[in-house]
């Protein structure tokens, strides 16, 4: 059994690390894709110019923005990756030129990286009205489930010497803007390759999540739901993020992303302490980030009800996420320290999760630096999703290690309590599991199990003369004895002292009585020993059968009754009930 278990295991872990070979390898191979689309991207020749207003103009502003004096507030706008974006609040003016006019059929899109839009007001200088646009004008429109929130496509055909105005407004503030104008192909071509990773990985969590939930479910294992809702939670927080959800106005996709990151870590803290078990290890550190996360995630729930009452530039705002912020990075921070301390000292568990949680942990920290430095073009953020996904497959791995523990554990209990320790056949609590599972296997069929009820003949006189270690030794030698006459699908059980029961599977009449007559001759003509000092042996057996008209208390009663027919016959001899 051992040597099972250990080829289990080891084909376990060659899995694991195959499994996580080749996600690693084609996460690589994906986004090795990637700089070939950029590089692509970045020698395309732009038939485009563009220029943005630098000047205080809201959308409501077409009047202002169009009229002829303010020439000067227009102001060349670099589409380079390399040069700092123009800093706005959450409305801009832009007006492109089709500089180019040889390839009149090119088509082609304007995308502001990374920032969701609400609203888009646009068209040439002569669609516009001196009053605001309207929200309902065919020169405007607004998110739908199937428009990109970052892309507006350029009009085809362009008229020659016209300026195309547009004004992109966010559902929140934004502290800057960059514009990338590219050939509706570079375009579908990077789209289609960030849609594969995002899919890839969103496909990967969600089987594990999946998984996850069915054996919490099966399990009982509430370690499983904590996974679950930190998998879950994160990928809501993700998919706004990645604007999968672009039909989400404002508030309810900043409510979604705020409550999912912080339920995320909500959720991700008590999986960790129930997983490790940090309770035991470390109490007091588990439950001060206990509380951490709690708040954390109170103050998530709390900020987009705070942000939507009194505006996202409120003081009082700006209080609560920056403390939101700050406690989810003590708790993330005291999180990846349980984990190196439990890993130092070769909780195995630990591993698990520190090879998870390093690289989502490294490729936060790095993104959250590029958002807060303001980083055009992110390097770290692109990674975000698939190192998520690495650390769902590794943590499902390490469920699955922890559950294949807890069952040998379970088994070895189970095999503890329903096996006698002198003799190491089944206990009179194993006998009666047993026989509950013959029980249930003739119900409502015409099969027949068979029941042989044996006791050692003079028993009490071996051990007044010999001694208990001698009765010991003689039981052990009976169980060999009936173990050498039984199929591997039959059972041998000690019902008490010298009284044992033989559970026949499947054997009728005839045949249970030609097993116990084989037992009865082997024990009488070999002997146990012990010491030196050979002891005869002899058994008395009551023979019933169990069906679907006779259940086991029944059949028991009966088999009994039958040998103590024996024994007043005689002895060494085999009564059927």
């Amino acid at each position: 059994m051992g040597g099972v278990r250990l080829r289990v295991k080891q084909a376990f872990c060659a899995r694991w690390w195959l499994a996580a070979a080749v996600f690693v390898l084609g996460a690589a191979a994906s986004f090795a894709q990637a700089p070939q689309a950029a590089r692509t991207s970045e020698h395309a020749a732009s038939p485009w110019t563009a220029e943005y207003f630098d000047g205080d103009a809201l959308c409501k502003d077409a009047a202002i923005v169009l009229g002829t004096a303010n020439a000067s507030m227009w102001k060349p706008l670099s589409l380079s990756p390399s040069t700092p974006p123009v800093v706005r609040d959450n409305a801009l003016w832009v007006r492109i030129a089709r500089a180019d006019m040889r390839d009149a059929d090119m088509n082609g899109v304007a995308v502001f990286a990374g920032r969701r839009i609400a609203t888009v007001y646009h068209g040439f200088e002569t669609n516009f009205s001196s009053n605001a646009p309207s929200g309902t004008a065919p020169n405007s429109r607004r998110n739908s489930p199937m428009a990109d929130p970052d892309v507006i496509d350029l009009p085809n055909p362009w008229p020659a010497g016209r300026f195309w105005y547009l004004c992109v407004a966010s559902p929140h503030p934004i502290a800057s803007w960059f514009l990338r104008l590219q050939p509706t192909t570079i375009h579908r071509e990077v789209t289609t390759h960030r849609a594969r990773v995002v899919v890839g990985c969103f496909a990967v969590m969600l089987t594990m999540l999946m998984s996850a939930l069915f054996f919490g479910w099966t399990l009982k294992d509430r370690v499983y739901l904590f996974y679950v809702g930190h998998v879950s939670a994160f990928m809501v927080f993700q998919a706004v993020r990645n604007q999968l959800v672009s039909y989400v106005t404002f508030p309810w996709a900043w409510i979604a992303s705020l409550v999912g990151s912080g339920l995320s870590v909500l959720c991700a803290w008590h999986f960790l302490s129930e997983f490790l078990l940090v309770g035991r290890t470390l109490p007091l550190l588990d439950r001060w980030l206990r509380r951490l996360a709690w708040g954390a995630f109170l103050a998530s729930c709390a900020l987009p009800l705070i942000g939507s009452f009194l505006g996202p530039r409120h003081s009082v705002t700006v209080v609560v996420q920056a403390v939101m912020n700050a406690l989810t990075v003590v708790v993330c921070a005291g999180a990846l320290v349980v984990v190196v301390v439990l890993a130092a000292k070769r909780q195995r568990f630990a591993s698990y999760l520190l090879l998870g949680w390093t690289p989502l942990f490294v490729v936060a920290v790095l993104s959250a630096a590029e958002i807060i430095t303001g980083t055009v073009q992110p390097i770290w953020a692109q990674w975000v999703l698939p190192a998520a996904a690495f650390e769902s497959l590794v943590l499902s791995f390490g469920m699955a290690a922890r559950t294949l523990d807890l069952r040998n554990e379970r088994d070895v209990a189970r095999r503890t309590a329903e096996i006698d320790p002198l003799t190491g056949v089944l206990n009179r609590r194993g006998v009666f599991a047993r026989l509950e599972q013959l029980q249930a296997d003739v119900a409502g069929s015409d099969r027949r199990h068979a029941l042989l009820y044996c006791d050692l003949d003079f028993f009490k006189r071996i051990n007044d003369q010999h001694g208990h270690d001698a009765g010991d030794a003689c039981l052990q030698h009976f169980v060999a004895c009936a173990q050498s006459v039984l199929r591997s699908e039959d059972a041998v059980g000690r019902m008490g002292g010298e009284e044992f029961v033989l559970l026949l599977n499947a054997q009728g009449e005839s045949q249970a009585l030609a097993v116990a007559e084989r037992l009865r001759a082997k024990l009488h003509e070999s002997a146990a020993t012990w010491r030196d000092t050979v002891i005869p042996l002899t058994a008395s057996i009551g023979v019933a059968f169990i069906d679907a008209q006779t259940p086991f208390a029944t059949a028991l009663s009966k088999a009994d009754g039958a040998l103590y027919r024996a024994k007043d016959e005689g002895r060494d001899r085999v009564s059927v009930a």
